[in-house]
C-alpha cells in the first residue's frame, strides 16, 4: 500500500510539474506576442517619423537657400536644426536596420526550433 502511495505520489507530481511548465511557456508566449504586436506599431509608426523629419529637413534647406545674407544667425539656427534633424533621421534608420536585423534572427531561430 504504502508503494502505491508513493506513486500516486509521484505522478501527482510529475502531472503538477507538467502543469507548470504548460503554463510558463503559454506566458512566455504571452510576452513573445506582446513583443511583436509592439514591433508592429513601432514600424507603422516609422514612416510618419521619417516622412515629417524629411519634410522637415526640405523646409529648413529652403529656408538656408532663401535667407538673407545680412541675417547669419538665422543660417546658423537653421543649419544647426538641420543638422539635429539629419542626426535623428540617421538614428531612426539604424534603428530600423536592427529592428530588421533582429526580427530575421528571430525567425531562423523560430525555424530551426519549431
Amino acid at each position: 500500500e504504502e508503494k502505491e502511495e508513493e506513486k500516486e505520489e509521484e505522478k501527482e507530481e510529475e502531472k503538477e510539474e507538467k502543469e507548470e511548465k504548460r503554463e510558463k511557456e503559454k506566458k512566455e508566449k504571452r510576452g513573445e506576442k506582446e513583443e511583436k504586436e509592439k514591433r508592429k506599431e513601432a514600424i507603422q509608426e516609422r514612416p510618419k517619423s521619417l516622412q515629417h523629419l524629411s519634410n522637415r529637413m526640405s523646409a529648413l534647406k529652403s529656408i538656408i537657400k532663401n535667407s538673407p545674407s545680412h541675417l547669419p544667425g538665422l543660417k546658423t539656427a537653421t543649419l544647426q536644426s538641420l543638422l539635429d534633424s539629419h542626426r535623428t533621421l540617421s538614428a531612426l534608420l539604424l534603428a530600423d536596420d536592427d529592428i530588421e536585423l533582429e526580427g530575421q534572427a528571430i525567425e531562423r531561430v523560430g525555424r530551426r526550433t519549431g
